[in-house]
């Protein structure tokens, strides 16, 4: 499911350095402070604003981690998926050929065609595994081959290798959406605080434009 991004017309390290830059110099320069306190903006309004901001980082840095999780996630399960089917590929043909006029064991041990789903795939995979090695006369018969009960007990361990990486990718994704939706919560919410002291400084700072400049605020001549 896509999520709606907050989206900023900067960069997040840009817009951090803007927001630490205005609501810290509004408070330590004297003159700035003052004439927004004029207009109801207090210490403890700064304080609020100061709170946003470091929510907003914290946010932004946690849905970074949660999305370089869910990109590590996904690699595993590639990679995991592709040793899974380059350990099954031999297996299988070597299964057809022993089996090719037994169809009875076809039918049992499905093998059809590759499912193009990897959920589907699994299923496969697994049905095939588990009914060769619960099976003495297959494995007997896969045994003039060379496949080893050894072999076919490793390429079952792959599969679940691989069940329990899709596991911990399912699971970092919704971790990820969980981190996006807080980060753009807090990022908005930061937004918005700052868009309120820009336009209260402009108000109560429009006599003089070099305080608004030192605020990052951009005075058109």
């Amino acid at each position: 499911m896509n999520q709606k991004i907050y989206k900023l017309a900067i960069s997040f390290a840009d817009f951090f350095l803007d927001a630490e830059r205005l609501l810290n110099n509004a408070q330590v320069e004297p003159r700035i402070r003052d004439a927004l306190a004029g207009y109801g903006y207090d210490a403890a309004r700064f304080a609020t604003g100061m709170a946003y901001l470091e929510a907003a980082r914290r946010s932004y840095h946690q849905q970074q981690d949660a999305l370089a999780a869910r990109v590590a996630a996904t690699a595993a399960v590639n990679e995991s998926w592709r040793a899974a089917r380059r350990s099954l590929k031999p297996l299988l043909a070597l299964a057809r050929l022993a089996f090719h006029e037994d169809i009875e064991a076809q039918t049992t041990l499905d093998l059809g065609e590759r499912a193009s789903s990897r959920t589907a795939w699994l299923a496969q995979a697994r049905r095939f595994y588990q009914h060769l090695l619960a099976t003495p006369t297959y494995l007997e018969q896969l045994g003039t081959y060379n496949v080893t009960v050894e072999q076919l007990t490793a390429g079952l361990a792959q599969l679940e290798t691989l069940e329990a990486h899709i596991q911990a990718q399912q699971a970092a994704q919704g971790a990820a959406r969980e981190a996006l939706s807080a980060r753009n919560n807090a990022i908005q919410t930061l937004d918005e605080c700052l868009k309120e002291l820009r336009t209260l400084a402009r108000i109560a700072l429009a006599a003089d434009p070099q305080l608004l400049e030192a605020l990052g605020i951009v005075v058109r001549s």
